[in-house]
């Protein structure tokens, strides 16, 4: 028997895949994906009066979805079947790939609209103050990235008595960290990108991006 797959054209990186491993020995591990999500929804409180401003945002369906368990060993084997070429998973059957439309249907976020530009040279402290209300440490910002820990221990819950500034700037955090810890994960898996913080300035404006 040779190593290597009955059907060669599926796998394009045969020379350098990890199959090779099963006949050398090597314990090749699964991948695992960078996600903060646990974390997020141990620390983050889901309080009801912010729902409505979350709904205008767009981001309640993906705010409900909660921890998911993830079959790592599944994401391994369609790893293993990307073509960066054409940016799909080659299958016996056919190609396929994630469109934005599966997105929509999967977690609920707007996928039309208008395209997120603008500047990123900001006073980010400025910015945190005018919409969190609170000013970030030296070692809480990275540049113009914020750590999401920061603002767990910022924002845990919602005061009973809060009013309706406060309930908005809870909502951003809130926002923040599902940017930061679900949906565009770093490196870290531990820093949200501040330019996301403007655009959430204007709940009815942000559903429109």
């Amino acid at each position: 028997m040779e190593p290597g797959p009955l059907d060669p054209t599926v796998l394009h990186g045969q020379a350098t895949h990890r199959s090779s491993a099963a006949w050398t020995g090597v314990d090749s591990k699964e991948l695992h994906c960078r996600r903060r999500e646990a974390i997020f929804h141990r620390t983050s409180v889901l309080d009801g009066r912010i729902t409505p401003l979350l709904q205008q945002a767009g981001f309640y369906g993906v705010a409900r979805l909660g921890f998911i368990s993830l079959d790592w060993h599944l994401i391994t084997a369609f790893v293993e079947r990307w073509r960066p070429e054409t940016h799909t998973f080659h299958l016996p059957q056919e190609e396929c790939t994630i469109t934005l439309q599966d997105i929509a249907m999967l977690i609920g976020l707007p996928v039309d609209g208008d395209v997120v530009t603008g500047s990123t040279c900001l006073d980010w402290r400025r910015v945190c103050y005018s919409l969190l209300g609170l000013t970030p440490g030296d070692t809480d910002i990275d540049g113009q990235r914020l750590h999401l820990t920061w603002l767990s221990q910022s924002f845990p819950t919602l005061a009973p008595d809060a009013d309706e500034e406060s309930i908005q700037r809870y909502t951003r955090a809130y926002i923040l960290q599902l940017i930061g810890g679900f949906l565009f994960s770093g490196k870290s898996s531990d820093k949200v990108h501040l330019m996301f913080l403007p655009l959430l300035e204007d709940f009815e404006v942000a559903r429109g991006f």
